[in-house]
């Protein structure tokens, strides 16, 4: 009877080994949201933080000079943004989907936006390069296969040229493909 619990003790010990460990991974994805795209990579830091670098032409839609219309603005963004996966874990003893790093995640956003290859319709309007620093709540859901759903909000601070300070809202809803 001992070797029978020692050999089921040691059989599922191994099986239990032999299973491959879930943890976020590396990603590079391209990004649609609803004014503008992205293209960034996700770099995993540790099993529960990565860094995402990107690189997006983003936009606004404007109240037009006269009134009536609308102008919009289109222009570059960099961003470095450490997440925090802080229900990964559970998800994956839920036996939930986290393909892709689906996960719940909290984090900074640290972005600037230059003037660089900035479009609009406005006469004479321009952008002044400005640094974001926005904590955020966020989530990434796998749709199907390598098209995820992302979300993410915050509030944070906006500084032009480094004088002065504005409170910044963010507002992240995108479709992503990851490769």
């Amino acid at each position: 009877m001992k070797k029978i619990i020692i050999l089921a003790f040691l059989g599922i010990t191994l099986f239990s080994n032999a299973q491959e460990k879930q943890e976020l991974k590396d990603l590079f994805s391209v990004e649609a949201g609803l004014i503008g795209v992205w293209i960034n990579y996700e770099k995993t830091l540790s099993d529960k933080f990565t860094l995402n670098t990107e690189f997006g032409y983003a936009g606004g839609i404007l109240k037009g000079t006269n009134g009536h219309s609308l102008d919009y603005l289109f222009t570059t963004i960099f961003s470095l943004e450490p997440r925090y996966y802080y229900n990964f874990n559970k998800r994956l003893e839920k036996e939930k989907n986290i393909t892709n790093n689906s996960a719940n995640y909290l984090a900074i956003d640290f972005s600037y936006v230059p003037d660089w290859f900035t479009e609009t319709n406005r006469q004479g309007a321009s952008i002044t390069s400005s640094t974001n620093i926005i904590p955020k709540w966020g989530f990434r859901r796998n749709i199907i296969q390598n098209l995820n759903f992302d979300f993410a909000t915050g509030l944070g601070y906006s500084s032009a040229s480094h004088r002065d300070y504005n409170l910044q809202i963010a507002l992240d809803i995108r479709l992503s493909y990851s490769f």
